[in-house]
């Protein structure tokens, strides 16, 4: 199985202070990851920084249950190392083994805060960084490799990437009639 490259990437991890976030922080450090540990106490997430590198991992605070917390993290995260490539919605939280008539509502809302919408929130305020990375890759990645030999002229290279964004960009479907039949049941 490929194993997703990580050597100069950025990754954000919530919950990242210790048990199995503090782990999968080390994990993706180790493979050469820059990692912000986010985490609902500060003193926790900076010790838990530093402990892995005092340059390649930050320690912040936030609580997932509160969205400009986790957005400032976020741009926090990218401020400093520049983009951002995983993240780790990791935060979570228990309550007591109960059951649903014993168990406090306020209590079970706060794990659903927390545990739900927690991970929509710090992916909500991540996504949009993972997408921008990914694309500004991708496109220096398809601009470094078309495979054109270094002596073509510029106009010859830019009529061949012109050519191939072009016939990428245009579906299939939309220069040729459907041969596909449907069924009258659908």
């Amino acid at each position: 199985m490929a194993r997703y490259e990580l050597q100069g990437k950025v990754a954000l991890v919530t919950g990242g202070a210790r048990g199995i976030g503090l782990a999968t922080a080390r994990g993706l450090h180790a493979r050469g990851a820059s990692v912000a540990i986010v985490d609902l106490r500060r003193e926790a997430a900076e010790e838990a920084a530093a402990g892995i590198d005092a340059t390649r991992a930050l320690g912040l605070e936030a609580d997932v249950s509160d969205a400009e917390a986790v957005e400032e993290a976020v741009e926090a995260t990218v401020e400093r190392f520049g983009g951002l490539d995983v993240v780790v919605a990791n935060a979570g939280i228990a309550t007591r083994a109960t059951t649903a008539l014993a168990m406090d509502p306020d209590a079970f809302e706060r794990v659903l805060d927390v545990n739900l919408l927690g991970v929509w929130r710090t992916v909500r305020a991540a996504l949009p960084h993972v997408v921008a990375r990914r694309r500004m890759r991708s496109r220096r990645r398809a601009s470094s490799s078309s495979g054109a030999p270094c002596a073509r002229s510029s106009s010859s290279t830019a009529r061949a990437r012109a050519s191939r964004i072009s016939a990428s960009s245009t579906p299939s479907w939309s220069t040729r009639p459907s041969t596909r039949t449907r069924s009258p049941s659908g």
